[in-house]
């Protein structure tokens, strides 16, 4: 036998604590992607200006639009957990059923 066992509460609110890391993830990703656009052209129109927001500008968007996918990678891990949960919970209880239906 496995000594593999789950604890349903646990899992829940680890499916919580991931939930607000999501949302905060969410928050700050925004945040950042406000900053980027609005930094579009701050170092001037002059050639090193334009040079700087060259070098700048992709590498911060890369980044912006890999931040903008952390929460929703985040609430998916949760509902997979919770998804989890749920099938382990049904086994359980699918157990106890067929344990109450052999003779005794």
């Amino acid at each position: 036998m496995s000594d593999l066992s789950f604890d349903l509460a646990e899992l829940a609110s680890g499916a919580g604590d991931i939930r607000a890391l999501s949302t905060q993830a969410g928050t700050d990703a925004t945040a950042l992607s406000e900053v980027v656009e609005a930094s579009a052209m701050c170092w001037g129109v002059d050639d090193p200006g334009r040079a700087f927001a060259a070098a700048y500008l992709d590498p911060a968007t890369e980044t912006m639009v890999a931040a903008l996918q952390v929460g929703h990678q985040l609430e998916a891990i949760a509902e997979n957990i919770d998804r989890m949960r749920d099938i382990y919970a049904e086994g359980e209880n699918a157990g106890v059923d067929l344990s109450r239906e052999l003779p005794s």
